[in-house]
């Protein structure tokens, strides 16, 4: 009797991911294993594009620190790799890693009841920021009135287009108080924050415009929507604030 032929049939099985690990005291020149990690997760970043476009899924482990970013990580699509064969990025079981954008700033002095720094950077407009934090606490920018808020004298007064057609600006600008806003010499650095309620709620939209000089005529400042890509301007001669489309106001 003839023996009965066996046929085994082998299932694909899924490959198993790469794994790259990275701390903060680890080299970039390392293998990139958890007793040998690398430093930083534009290392990892690199490595792992080159794994996926091999068609090898992988995984990246970062622990628990702190990473300087001195330029943003951009992700695309040669870091997602596909269903079968994934890029995850995580964190090392029980622990934090941060990804930090910010710069240390040095050489703070006492100049009365304030510190001051000098950035040659900033004065020289090579560098702009506009977020301080302070022993990991978001500080409290420079702000006029320092508590509560300015409120509207009224709205702006309607007018006409460049093709001569009748304008509604109430629902674009609105007029300030005299002496509410100041002529600062810096007041290109400056920022207007707009709060307008509802009546009769309790619930505010909150945006923000950059502020640039122009011609004198009226103290108007636009009013926040969600269809007005505006910046502030304020002139040097009357208080006039005037709206023209520049960049879209942000949410604070």
């Amino acid at each position: 009797m003839r023996p009965a032929a066996v046929v085994v049939l082998l299932a694909a099985l899924p490959a198993l991911p790469a794994e790259l690990f990275v701390a903060p005291n680890g080299k970039d020149a390392s293998p990139g294993t958890l007793a040998a990690p690398l430093a930083t997760p534009q290392e990892a970043q690199r490595r792992a594009r080159r794994l996926l476009a091999e068609g090898q899924p992988v995984t990246i482990t970062l622990r628990g620190g702190v990473y300087p970013l001195s330029q943003a990580m951009v992700f695309g699509g040669s870091d997602s790799g596909t269903a079968e064969r994934p890029a995850t990025w995580q964190a090392y079981r029980g622990e934090r890693p941060i990804l930090d954008g910010g710069r240390r700033i040095t050489g703070w002095r006492r100049e009365g009841k304030l510190w001051a720094v000098t950035l040659p950077e900033v004065r020289a407009g090579r560098w702009s920021f506009n977020q301080l934090f302070v022993n990991g606490r978001r500080a409290q920018r420079a702000r006029t009135p320092n508590e509560g808020f300015l409120t509207i004298a009224g709205y702006d007064a309607p007018g006409t287009d460049p093709q001569g057609k009748p304008v509604n600006r109430e629902r674009t600008a609105f007029v300030y108080k005299p002496g509410d806003l100041e002529e600062w010499p810096n007041l290109e650095d400056a920022v207007v924050v707009v709060t307008p309620r509802a009546s009769g709620t309790s619930t505010a939209t909150r945006a923000r415009f950059p502020t640039t000089r122009c011609p004198a005529r009226t103290r108007r400042l636009p009013r926040c929507t969600h269809r007005s890509p505006t910046s502030c301007c304020a002139s040097s001669a009357k208080p006039r604030w005037a709206c023209r489309s520049r960049t879209s106001p942000s949410a604070a």
